[in-house]
């Protein structure tokens, strides 16, 4: 054990990406010393992809990156390694089984370790949705917040999932392109994604601003064809997205139920609750106008999905979306506010990050 950490901590990130180290760490039997090392691996890769972030901006957005961590800042986000997940990031709100608890952490998995542009690439994809769950009260009457009789109506959930990935996607490719992946890349890294950092700079060449960018890359991305070796596929990735959003959703009521749980105010979200999703940045990607009615247009649905929607209402009992009172109505009608939502669960989730867990954590300034 001594050897390999001995060679090991002579390695540098660059050893890491490119050398037969890392492949043979990777490929060996998750022992305990082997834990170690990929742990180790994952927290040099966060100080890395932490400093490329600090250092992003241009000419147009200078010190943007450091804009970002500052926001971050504020979530109290807690960052965490566990090498079972597959997923190279995720980032969890509500604990979807066993309570409801307001979670509010990011995980980095074994996808990681393809190296620190795949670390780069997944964390401000989930860190953007962290940054969401701050903005937007619509994320907060969720069906798996147990705190919460306000729950959003599985149509809503859908498009609130919608929106959420649009916002992601496309941050993630803007600071794709401010890192400068447009001309040094992986192919295989890029490309699956619904807008990536090429597609960015390619408008930027056109003399697009970043904000119509921004707009344009939340507009298109959940248009693409969820297969990249089959771009006419009429499954998109908005499909995908509302098809596991729905999924989610039966699991999380379902899960309240269950427990004896009743009293639920089902409500529909108005434009203004969609757009805060975007109130990430200094620009917003769903443009200037939160009485836009298009935040609120849901693409068709597939057959199936439409199918376990219908089946879902009548399961429950859910009215029908356009009898339902909004998010602002029932808040009022409980003396809250947007802000008052938000805050109380960021608020719950505090007390809760500070039980002990067996998960190791990102301990990085």
């Amino acid at each position: 054990m001594a050897n390999l950490r001995d060679k090991f901590s002579s390695v540098t990130i660059a050893d890491l990406v490119a050398s037969n180290l890392k492949i043979k760490i990777q490929k060996a039997t998750l022992d305990t010393e082997h834990t170690e090392v990929l742990e180790e691996i994952l927290r040099r890769y966060r100080i890395t992809v932490r400093e490329w972030i600090e250092n992003l901006g241009d000419s147009e957005t200078p010190g943007i990156g450091r804009d970002f961590l500052e926001r971050l800042s504020i979530l109290d986000c807690e960052h965490k390694i566990d090498l079972k997940q597959r997923p190279a990031a995720v980032y969890n709100s509500f604990y979807k089984w066993g309570g409801g608890e307001f979670v509010n952490t990011m995980t980095y998995g074994e996808g990681a370790l393809a190296g620190p542009q795949t670390a780069f690439h997944s964390e401000i994809h989930e860190d953007e949705h962290g940054l969401q769950k701050h903005a937007a009260a619509a994320l907060h009457i969720s069906p798996f917040n147990a705190n919460c009789k306000i729950v959003v109506c599985p149509e809503d959930w859908m498009l609130l999932e919608q929106r959420c990935e649009e916002g992601a996607y496309a941050r993630q490719s803007w600071f794709g392109m401010l890192l400068g992946y447009q001309m040094k890349r992986d192919a295989s890294l890029w490309d699956p994604d619904p807008f990536t950092p090429e597609e960015f700079w390619a408008l930027r060449q056109k003399g697009m601003s970043v904000p119509e960018i921004l707009f344009e890359a939340a507009n298109q991305s959940m248009k693409k064809s969820y297969y990249s070796d089959n771009p006419n596929s009429s499954f998109r990735f908005a499909n995908s997205y509302h098809d596991v959003a729905l999924q989610n959703y039966i699991t999380g009521i379902t899960e309240r139920v269950n427990k004896g749980e009743t009293g639920f105010i089902f409500v529909r979200v108005e434009p203004e609750d969609v757009w805060d999703i975007g109130n990430t940045s200094i620009f917003n990607c769903f443009g200037k106008n939160p009485s836009n009615p298009d935040l609120i247009k849901m693409p068709p649905l597939l057959p199936f999905t439409a199918m376990n929607l219908k089946n879902l209402r009548e399961s429950y009992k859910i009215p029908e979306r356009d009898t339902l009172p909004t998010l602002r109505e029932a808040l009022a009608s409980l003396n809250m506010t947007k802000a008052d939502l938000i805050r109380e669960t960021f608020e719950r989730g505090k007390i809760r990050s500070q039980q002990t867990t067996s998960v190791p954590v990102l301990n990085v300034a």
